[in-house]
């Protein structure tokens, strides 16, 4: 289990996530 990789795969997941609910 890679901690650096976990943590990469959150923060893009966190950016989706903002992208997602911004509103257009």
């Amino acid at each position: 289990y890679d901690r650096r990789g976990h943590r990469i795969i959150t923060k893009l997941k966190q950016k989706d996530f903002a992208l997602v609910t911004r509103p257009v």
